[in-house]
């Protein structure tokens, strides 16, 4: 299966960003979501909490803050992304 996911240039994100995804991948799978899901998900949430982070200076720890209120306004929206 192949998806693009839109929406982020993650090139852009500094280098360090990639253990927060693994997190958020590693979380959902531990929820028991499909792994498939999950990688899509995590990609979701990851970007989604880039774009809420500063336009200048984005660190890891600027993702982690933001990663509840990315997660709240997805599930909000009624996203299946989040939902396993």
């Amino acid at each position: 299966r192949d998806k693009l996911v839109t929406g982020v240039q993650t090139c852009a994100l500094p280098i360090c960003t990639g253990d927060v995804l693994t997190g958020i991948v590693g979380a959902l799978l531990a929820r028991g979501v499909d792994p498939w899901r999950a990688a899509l998900a995590g990609t979701e949430l990851h970007g989604q909490a880039a774009k809420a982070g500063p336009a200048r200076g984005l660190v890891a720890g600027d993702l982690v803050a933001s990663l509840p209120g990315v997660w709240d306004r997805l599930d909000a929206t009624d996203s299946a992304v989040v939902r396993s």
